[in-house]
């Protein structure tokens, strides 16, 4: 809808406007798919141009996009009320993109054939619903800082779980809370 639509133009016209003080949290609240049509095409290429350490601007995501692009990057920019709430946007756009897609979701699961194809529906909808966070960037300088950091870091002991495949490849140290889940029968 139109908060959806207005989110996504907040959110590309803070890039645009400010991208020096609003591009880190953004690429951490959101991400290309939480985008539709030609907002997911512009926001991908600011998404490139960052990746690439290259400024994100209007002349910059003007030369990536093309130059069909500009009447939308001008338009973002002027509905833009201010850029210090661009992570509240960025949210505002992970939300509603959630929100279609549970809608979707929904239409597809009333189309179910079989139980096993309502399973599948309904396990894209707990994908959806789930609250994971976006990867994060980090540049080969700071990792190799924090990689010489914890050379002289004591190895921390942990504690065996008893079953020889968990304890390959799960480790657990005294004061964690794991909980472990899966479906029947796994």
């Amino acid at each position: 809808g139109a908060a959806y639509r207005e989110a996504q133009e907040a959110v590309i016209g803070s890039l645009l406007i400010d991208a020096e003080h609003t591009i880190g949290p953004v690429m951490d609240a959101v991400g290309p798919e939480s985008f539709d049509g030609e907002y997911r095409t512009v926001f991908s290429a600011m998404r490139k141009l960052w990746m690439d350490r290259q400024p994100v601007d209007p002349v910059t995501v003007l030369a990536e996009c093309g130059d069909v692009y500009e009447p939308l990057l001008r338009r973002c920019m002027a509905l833009t009320p201010t850029t210090v709430n661009a992570a509240k946007y960025a949210q505002l756009v992970r939300q509603q993109s959630r929100v279609i897609g549970l809608r979707d979701v929904g239409a597809a699961l009333m189309g179910a054939a079989d139980e096993n194809d309502a399973r599948r529906i309904i396990a894209k909808a707990e994908e959806l619903l789930m609250q994971r966070t976006r990867p994060r960037v980090f540049w080969i300088q700071d990792l190799i800082g924090v990689f010489y950091g914890r050379m002289g870091q004591e190895k921390p002991k942990y504690i065996p779980w008893g079953l020889r495949a968990l304890d390959e490849k799960l480790t657990c140290e005294p004061g964690d809370l794991v909980i472990l889940g899966a479906d029947s029968s796994v």
